[in-house]
């Protein structure tokens, strides 16, 4: 594999609340029978407490809620509410530090109405997160999980705290939970819980979970970084026998390109020599063209080839329109695949996909290509539907099916413009 697909930034950010949002609810300290009652002796310092908290007046909720601790006799429910009002006021006024003992002994308080009990649960999981505390994450995740399905923000962060304590089994299966809580009811997962199992499966060296994990995050988010890693993989697992490995990968250049994926100063300079040695120097020019824009690509690099790739094109390009007559007076197909690659390179999609129906139509050894070609020319006109079609039919050499294979993810994709809907099996 050519790029280590673990990243720092999958570990960090993660977060159930946010400052200024999610702390703006408090337990009720006035009369509730739906609920315990706070003893009377603490019931005036806690409802201050609480005028103070709707105004915003930090320090003078801690003042109220001092003066509420010094009462004896507190009962377990007061010291609840107690607890939890200053986990907010050290939390608002900046102290999240401070509010954690707080938030986690209301978490942990046996005398907490259930639905406040999983806000201060959520609430201390999330500071103790942000502290790395991993150890006590976990102790709370399975407090939490004993109270029923975890919802899918809380498992991304406990699957993450047993990832970073080397616990991969439990922080792949608490990432699925996070993943599956949130496809059934119909959303988009966040992308972070993905993360959690391509780190586990990279841990594991576990190629095929990894290249699928990248497949169903290049659908969904369309990250440049999880197409580079996708079409990494892809590249270095090309099948050994296939003989058309150079035009799988060349295609495979053509996508990285079109979805802006990650690439590196060499890979542009190896799309170019693919490219050349194919005899397509409009692919070539186009990649060294991108690699300099970019600035991976320095000029001292790409001068050469660059020098090399325009002379190739300039000779090429003015005789496709004779080539391509000549090919069509042909019975081989050979002519019309040559020409249509050409005119792909040059951005002439729709001529591409012209000249492939008619190399189809004659038949022969490269029908295969002539039929992934076509696909990804309509893609790139954006018939994705038509795409998908056409990619369906690439079938009997490996290196061309995986190629196909990631353009039909392309075509199918759930961000960006309107995507086709997948071939049905039959």
């Amino acid at each position: 594999m050519k790029k280590n697909l673990v990243r720092a930034v999958l570990v960090a950010g993660l977060s159930v609340f946010f400052a200024g949002a999610a702390l703006t609810a408090a337990p009720a300290a006035a009369a509730n029978t739906s609920k315990p009652q706070v003893s009377k002796a603490v019931s005036r310092p806690l409802s201050e407490a609480q005028k103070a908290f709707t105004a915003k007046d930090w320090p003078t909720m801690l003042a109220k809620l001092k003066d509420a601790q010094a009462i004896a006799n507190l009962t377990d429910y007061d010291q609840y509410v107690i607890n939890y009002f200053m986990g907010l006021a050290l939390y608002n006024s900046g102290d999240k530090t401070g509010s954690t003992p707080y938030f986690l002994a209301a978490a942990e308080s046996k005398s907490a109405p259930p639905d406040e009990q999983t806000t201060a649960l959520r609430i201390a999981l999330d500071l103790e997160n942000d502290a790395k505390n991993y150890a006590k994450v976990i102790e709370l995740g399975q407090q939490a999980a004993k109270a029923g399905p975890l919802e899918s923000n809380v498992a991304a962060i406990v699957a993450i705290a047993y990832y970073n304590t080397n616990d991969y089994a439990n922080a792949k299966g608490y990432a699925q939970k996070s993943i599956d809580a949130v496809t059934a009811a119909g959303k988009t997962p966040e992308r972070a819980a993905y993360q959690v199992v391509l780190m586990v499966q990279n841990r594991q060296k576990d190629i095929p979970g990894e290249t699928k994990t990248l497949e169903i995050m290049s659908n969904l988010y369309g990250e440049s970084e999880d197409w580079g890693n996708l079409i990494d993989v892809s590249l270095s697992s090309l099948p050994a026998g296939s003989k058309a490995r150079e035009v799988a990968a060349l295609f495979m250049y053509r996508l990285r390109l079109t979805v802006g994926a990650d690439t590196a100063a060499a890979d542009y300079v190896l799309m170019g020599d693919i490219a050349l040695g194919l005899h397509y120097p409009g692919d070539a020019v186009n990649a060294l063209q991108k690699g300099l824009d970019s600035g991976k690509l320095s000029q001292a690099k790409a001068a050469g080839p660059l020098a090399k790739a325009n002379a190739a094109a300039r000779a090429d390009e003015g005789t496709l329109a004779s080539a391509d007559a000549a090919a069509a007076k042909s019975a081989s197909s050979n002519g019309d695949i040559s020409v249509a690659e050409d005119y792909f390179g040059y951005g002439r999609f729709a001529d591409a996909a012209r000249v492939a129906q008619r190399a189809i139509a004659k038949g022969g050894a490269k029908t295969t290509e002539a039929q992934l070609l076509l696909g990804v020319a309509q893609a790139q006109q954006g018939d994705n539907a038509a795409a998908v079609q056409s990619l369906a039919s690439v079938k009997g050499d490996g290196a061309l099916e995986r190629a196909a294979h990631l353009w039909t993810l392309y075509a199918t994709r759930k961000y960006g413009k309107p995507a086709a809907a997948a071939p049905t099996a039959k």
